[in-house]
């Protein structure tokens, strides 16, 4: 398993059960929660993070980052 580390505003919605601890983070001063979740592979964990959409922010590493990114605007493109 690798691991990574997101953050997401405190909305009270956490990524889900599949994340061990999400429950007992808590929101910095500006309102995030910063998590480090562990996936199977690269691959993985970025159709994860793509599921949630901007719940969550990608903060390392930055080839998980820029995947993600780049994923997005794909989908952006297609429906502009």
């Amino acid at each position: 398993a690798r691991s990574f580390c997101l953050v997401g505003p405190d909305t009270g919605v956490r990524p889900g059960p599949v994340v061990a601890g999400a429950e007992e983070a808590e929101p910095d001063e500006s309102g995030r929660v910063t998590l480090t979740l562990s996936f199977e592979s690269f691959e993985s964990a970025r159709a994860r993070i793509l599921s949630w959409g901007r719940a969550v922010e990608v903060l390392e590493p930055l080839s998980l980052r820029m995947s993600v990114l780049d994923f997005a605007l794909q989908v952006v493109g297609l429906y502009e």
